[in-house]
């Protein structure tokens, strides 16, 4: 039994870190470069794209507002999603 709680403890603490580890952002796309996987917001901010979202990016110009969702800091922020802002 006490092997069980430890191990649900565990998975919980780990579950709680990756939930706070992700962030959102809103912005206006400045620009994007599909050669690197980039795209960089008006506040100055550039997020990583995954395969899928560099595929996605096609649809994005200049000018949209997004709401971005990443991971990381820094020059290491990876993108999880960009959809248009409300």
């Amino acid at each position: 039994m006490r092997k069980l709680m430890i191990a649900a403890s565990a998975a919980a603490l780990l579950a709680t870190v990756s939930i706070a580890a992700a962030a959102d952002v809103t912005g206006t796309i400045q620009s994007i470069d599909a050669t690197v996987g980039s795209v960089t917001l008006d506040n100055g901010q550039t997020f990583n794209l995954s395969a899928d979202l560099k595929a996605q990016a096609a649809n994005w110009k200049v000018g949209d507002k997004v709401k971005v969702t990443y991971e990381g800091s820094g020059n290491a922020m990876s993108a999880t999603a960009v959809g248009p802002a409300s």
